[in-house]
């Protein structure tokens, strides 16, 4: 948990650098790249996110059916 945690943070801070990037005269000649990256990173990122966002349902529901289930 703690590990994706600490890649969710990565990838936050990458998407606003390259968000940044994209503001500034660089993206003139490597614009193209840092939109390809930050979209990776965004991909990345949301996976991350339903991959939690899995795993507390599936601990919520069992919690459940052992609330249950006594």
């Amino acid at each position: 948990m703690n590990d994706s945690l600490d890649r969710k943070q990565v990838l936050g801070d990458l998407i606003s650098l390259y968000t940044e990037q994209l503001e500034k005269p660089i993206a003139n000649t490597f614009g193209k790249l840092i939109q390809e990256i930050r979209k990776e990173c965004i991909q990345e990122l949301n996976q991350i996110r339903q991959a939690d966002m899995e795993g507390m349902l599936l601990a919520k529901s069992r919690s459940t059916k052992a609330r249950f289930s006594l």
